[in-house]
């Protein structure tokens, strides 16, 4: 890791874009046995610079893929602002990567790129106010309520889930996504999903398993 004056550099510029994004400088409070809702409280002592962590890839001779697991292994705090950045430097070309991670309470897939991009060139305007989540105690039947999941195949993917991570990374230019998107005359999120199921597909024929139909839901 890091600890000199880069990483000085980049805690101080982390503390300043934060000052436009009060969402990050909320965390969760939750009352005993989750009587009422969870609600959102501004930290005034936490440090967005303590929320960064920074790596030289050459210092350590590990590599990307490696940091990205680790980092998304790694379970969010709660007790503090739910999110972490990690600053890759030491890339080839002087590149560097920042790794964004966050609890989905705070932003999906979609809010956390646009978090992204604020937390890097402060293009993004900040999200209007957020109401806190009603205070009344909840119904008894949504305390006590059971969720019915639907029985899923015999599948050596669908067990309990560990703290291991991997991540690989696969980069394919926009303008071949779109064509082949327009020569099927699907959307470009189609030919994505379509990447992942037949990687799918061919991940659970190595390991011998049977091809079910397998559902996926996607908001």
């Amino acid at each position: 890791q890091a600890d000199g004056d880069e990483a000085v550099f980049h805690r101080a510029h982390l503390r300043r874009r934060t000052r436009e994004r009060p969402e990050l400088r909320a965390r969760v409070v939750r009352a005993p046995a989750d009587i009422v809702r969870p609600l959102w409280r501004d930290d005034p002592f936490d440090d967005p610079g303590d929320h960064l962590v920074v790596t030289d890839l050459a210092a350590g001779g590990r590599r990307l893929e490696d940091v990205v697991a680790a980092t998304i292994a790694r379970e969010v705090d709660l007790a503090r602002p739910p999110w972490d950045a990690h600053l890759v430097t030491g890339l080839d070309g002087g590149r560097w990567a920042l790794i964004l991670s966050a609890h989905h309470v705070l932003a999906d897939g979609a809010a956390g790129a646009l978090l992204l991009s604020a937390l890097v060139d402060g293009a993004i305007p900040p999200p209007a106010a957020r109401a806190a989540p009603a205070s009344s105690p909840r119904p008894l039947r949504t305390a006590l309520r059971t969720v019915v999941r639907p029985e899923l195949p015999p599948l050596p993917v669908a067990g309990p889930l560990s703290r291991h991570r991997a991540w690989r990374c696969l980069t394919m230019p926009t303008d071949e996504l779109v064509a082949r998107a327009h020569e099927q005359g699907c959307t470009a999120g189609d030919v994505f999903l379509a990447v992942l199921a037949g990687a799918y597909r061919e991940h659970l024929a190595e390991l011998g398993s049977d091809l079910v139909p397998l559902r996926v839901l996607v908001p």
